[in-house]
């Protein structure tokens, strides 16, 4: 009863719906509503759903919206994405459109984190950044210049924040050991201890496509 109630809200944004929940399901259906909510998806109309700073979002095509909007349900049910990007873009908006809009979004997102986090890292470490730039290279997390030029993918911006934190203090770092030394290890490990774990994360990631 649940998960039909879950669907035809899904698919009826401005339906309410009420469902009488029985004792046994009042435990197991919300997490089994959750398990079938992509059913409640229109890829044509939705898009898809992506990680965002370690959760999912669910991309929905809404022409109501300006721009891309991000909204936040604190009341969603066990396992459901609490985050949605509002896409402003018409329904008949093509795949492309969407690919770009979120893009855009994602971009906008990653220079404003990195940027943060630069800045509380650069200030630990005594370090000085001259410059950031967004990457978007196919092998490398991120880089760092001789002249203080720190180069991060923003795709980073999928991954939860510890794992930023984690590229971000590495390139920090080389800024005082330009090299992967011990000494440079041990000045990554005194701003980020137990790094091994977010290290670990993004060489066992698969980043889902932009399209």
């Amino acid at each position: 009863a649940l998960v039909h109630a879950y669907g035809a809200a899904f698919d009826n944004p401005d339906l309410v719906a009420a469902c009488v929940v029985g004792d046994g399901e009042a435990e197991t259906g919300p997490l089994a509503a959750s398990w079938h909510s992509s059913r409640f998806i229109n890829p044509a109309r939705d898009g898809a759903v992506l990680p965002f700073l370690g959760e999912s979002v669910i991309l929905v095509i809404d022409p109501r919206a300006t721009g891309a909007v991000l909204h936040t349900a604190d009341d969603a049910l066990p396992g459901v994405p609490r985050l949605t990007l509002h896409l402003g873009l018409p329904h008949e908006a093509g795949a492309e459109q969407a690919r770009d809009a979120v893009q855009s979004w994602l971009q906008r997102q990653a220079r404003r984190v990195f940027d943060e986090r630069c800045a509380v890292f650069a200030a630990r470490l005594g370090v000085r950044m001259r410059r950031l730039v967004l990457s978007s290279a196919g092998t490398r997390w991120g880089s760092a210049g001789a002249d203080g030029t720190i180069r991060l993918n923003w795709r980073l911006v999928h991954f939860a924040p510890a794992v930023i934190d984690y590229v971000v203090a590495h390139e920090l770092a080389h800024l005082r050991e330009m090299n992967h030394s011990a000494a440079f290890w041990d000045v990554v490990r005194s701003v980020v201890p137990g790094y091994e774990q977010a290290r670990a994360s993004l060489r066992d990631c698969v980043l889902p496509p932009i399209d």
